[in-house]
């Protein structure tokens, strides 16, 4: 970090520096320095989403609720038309539990962007995280009407078993006309409300054109990535996207006594630079969901290749 320090003191204006030094901060939970960097930071580079995004970190690291929100909410102001922005906006939000805000930008970005099946899955999971269960049902509903692109892989099925487990917290003490509307919806979208997971893992990201990956390693040790996509312990990899966005998925029906630890890597940071993503996590118990693991992550070009694994989370089992 020290040497950082120096690199930037002979080079205040590199951008990538400071992404650098602000995200070795974040790392080492130094919060009240990246605070002070970011608020020296932020003049000078007004139009930098990472600096909004690493100010709001460090706010929320020290307990300011308050200016993490300002924060995280000028992602979507220094963007408003640009669905990557406030698609990211609405993940960090949804990450903080403001599932109303989220919902706003998610579909502010869908209003820029249709092909972007996770910002679908992130209006869904906003609404059905803020209460709103039937209408997540209707967002899976539209999303899975897109004839989304071949690039996207099995994204059909990612949507259709994300959907069921909103689908069975619905479906508890209902009666009535939504009760009847819930059961349309299901049938609309072929849902299975048997099957279930021990552990499901999804990765998508916001940057066309970078390959970024998700692993997931069992307790023994073994690791299910896009090298190995079946693991003895039943861990499986639905599919490789190469070329942005995903999302990607690794799920196991039953799951091993011990630690799962889940990671992310920049495989190829082709012409777009930093690359924005985010993890969710599902653990369901008896086939429910009560509240999804929503992680965000942001990867720098210099981290790029498959050996750079960055860790996002443990579970436990």
């Amino acid at each position: 970090m020290n040497a950082l320090r120096a690199q930037l003191a002979t080079q205040p204006m590199n951008r990538a520096l400071r992404n650098t030094y602000a995200d070795g901060l974040a790392r080492l939970n130094k919060w009240d320095e990246l605070q002070a960097f970011c608020f020296e930071w932020l003049p000078n580079d007004p139009e930098n989403a990472q600096v909004y995004e690493f100010l709001g970190k460090s706010a929320a690291g020290l307990g300011d609720k308050g200016l993490a929100l300002r924060a995280l909410s000028s992602l979507a102001e220094i963007g408003p038309k640009n669905a990557a922005l406030l698609g990211r906006a609405g993940w960090v939000l949804l990450a903080s539990k403001h599932t109303e805000l989220a919902a706003d930008l998610f579909q502010a970005a869908l209003k820029e962007r249709q092909d972007d099946p996770n910002l679908y899955r992130g209006l869904a999971l906003a609404q059905w995280l803020g209460g709103k269960n039937v209408a997540a049902l209707k967002t899976y509903e539209a999303a899975l009407k897109v004839e989304f692109h071949q690039r996207y892989g099995d994204v059909q099925r990612v949507l259709r078993e994300e959907a069921a487990y909103v689908a069975r917290a619905t479906g508890a003490n209902l009666d009535g006309e939504v009760a009847t509307e819930l059961v349309g919806l299901e049938k609309s979208m072929g849902l299975d409300l048997k099957r279930t997971d021990a552990l499901r893992v999804t990765m998508g990201w916001e940057t066309d054109a970078n390959d970024v990956d998700l692993h997931v390693v069992d307790p023994s040790g073994e690791e299910c990535w896009y090298s190995h996509k079946m693991n003895v312990s039943k861990l499986e990899l639905y599919s490789d996207q190469t070329q942005g966005l995903g999302p990607e998925v690794v799920r196991t029906e039953t799951a091993l006594k011990g630690n799962y630890e889940i990671g992310v890597t920049y495989f190829n940071a082709g012409p777009m630079g930093v690359s924005r993503g985010v993890v969710v996590v599902f653990k369901p118990e008896n086939g429910q969901v009560r509240e999804p693991q929503i992680i965000p992550f942001v990867l720098l070009p210099e981290a790029t290749g498959g050996a750079n694994i960055r860790p996002v989370a443990t579970v436990k089992f």
